[in-house]
Order: structure tokens, then sequence, then C-alpha cells
């Protein structure tokens, strides 16, 4: 797993599986994934990181309180519909 921060952007990638990108999903307002042609969830971006985790933009990797160990496991569960 590989997490970057563009803090003049505000945008945190997480990026879990390497693959051919296929097509994103936007699943809130803030949060969207990258798939690959076979639907795997390869990475998740968060758009406007520090608002979304309520954190400093200097601490956004370090505090954002989300379980990071978890994410590869869940993103292998995830089949997720395409917004039509």
């Amino acid at each position: 797993m590989k997490i970057d921060y563009d803090p003049e952007a505000d945008i945190l990638d997480i990026e879990i599986d390497k693959g051919e990108y296929s097509h994103s999903i936007r699943i809130s307002d803030y949060v969207s994934i990258d798939l690959s042609p076979d639907e795997r969830v390869l990475s998740f971006e968060v758009a406007a990181a520090s608002k979304f985790f309520k954190v400093a933009k200097k601490n956004i990797t370090a505090d954002c309180k989300v379980p990071w160990h978890l994410l590869a496991e869940v993103s292998r569960s995830m089949k997720p519909e395409p917004v039509r």
C-alpha cells in the first residue's frame, strides 16, 4: 500500500493495488475509487482531505484516524456498482 498526500491540492491518494486503470467511481462528495478493468479497487482518492478528516494539512497522514492496514482487506471484498 502506498499513501501520498498533496498539501497544495489537499488530495490524499491511497494506492491499494497496482494494475491497469479503467475508471473511477465517486462514492461521496470527497471520496472516489479507481478501478481496474476487472473491477478491482486500485486506489482511494480523498479530495479536501484536511476537511474530510478534520485534521491540519501538516498532520494529514499521521492524524487521520483511518485504519490504513484494513483498507487493503476491505478493498479486496468490494465490488462497487458503477454510477449511471
